[in-house]
């Protein structure tokens, strides 16, 4: 045994650890063992907050609340930010590329007599004339959402965007075609009038042209007079339908209209006199 464990068995005297100890005092008798001083107990009065405490606590609470909010609404702006930028610079464009093909493809289909539905016609698009749109903007999407909020973005696309440009689109087209339908339809009614306005003129030359003709004294350019004045209401209606689209004055059309009469049509009215009458000599105004 080393000297300081001698030392410290002197030191310390043993105890029998078997033996029954005393049991200290508790409470407040042990207060009063040798060697300690009784000490009173003040007293502390009870704190009772009051209405104008608890509603400082609430204030504070309210402040608190509203400040975590004001937070996490500022990191939710800054996540949308970035995403707004994002979509900007980057989804935005694939999306509008994807969109304009599809649509352009949809109008030519519909212009081709195709009767498939909007949404057939942008998946048609998909897997031909789009193709390279639709995986570039998938490629973009899926690279900045992930392959699952892509495709659930993709979904919200087809809804808020492709869908509603296809069917402008085929409206667009669809009354483009019935606009065309109805041009061409009064362009053949227009030229059907035509042509009965200028078969009652003609009828009207030929008939009145033979009546007077019977008489074979009366000269042929005064007959020809006669016809064009005859007529000049059947004659009148042809030119009205023959004029009815310029935009020539009605100074020129005047003009048009007598050049035709005189150049034309009395020159035929006449041939159609010496006809009748066996190619009797013309005789001139200047001759009579």
């Amino acid at each position: 045994m080393s000297l300081p464990a001698v030392a410290d068995s002197f030191e310390r005297p043993w105890k029998n650890p078997d033996a029954v100890q005393a049991p200290k005092p508790q409470g407040l008798l042990n207060s009063f063992l040798p060697g300690k001083t009784p000490t009173a107990k003040t007293a502390r009065p009870v704190v009772r907050k009051t209405k104008s405490a608890v509603k400082k606590t609430s204030k504070v609470k309210v402040r608190k609340t509203r400040k975590r909010k004001a937070l996490a609404a500022a990191h939710e702006r800054t996540i949308n930010s970035k995403e707004a930028i994002w979509w900007q610079s980057v989804g935005n464009p694939v999306v509008y590329a994807f969109r304009d093909c599809s649509a352009k493809y949809a109008s030519g289909q519909v212009a081709s007599g195709a009767t498939t539905s909007p949404a057939g016609l942008i998946t048609a698009s998909m897997k031909t004339a789009c193709q390279v749109e639709f995986a570039k903007m998938a490629g973009v999407l899926i690279g900045g959402l992930g392959e699952k909020k892509s495709n659930a973005m993709l979904i919200e696309l087809a809804k808020t965007t492709f869908l509603p440009t296809v069917e402008a689109a085929i409206s667009v087209e669809k009354e483009k075609q019935r606009s065309k339908q109805m041009a061409t339809a009064e362009r053949e009614t227009a030229e059907k009038s035509l042509e009965t306005a200028k078969a009652a003129m003609f009828s009207c030359f030929s008939q009145k042209t033979d009546r007077l003709s019977a008489a074979k004294s009366t000269l042929a350019n005064t007959i020809a007079d006669s016809v064009l004045i005859g007529c000049q209401n059947k004659s009148d209606a042809f030119f009205d339908l023959l004029f009815a689209n310029s935009k020539a004055s009605p100074q020129v059309k005047q003009q048009q209209k007598n050049i035709a009469l005189n150049e034309t049509y009395r020159v035929a009215i006449i041939r159609r006199v010496l006809a009748t009458r066996k190619n009797i000599q013309i005789k001139t105004a200047t001759q009579q």
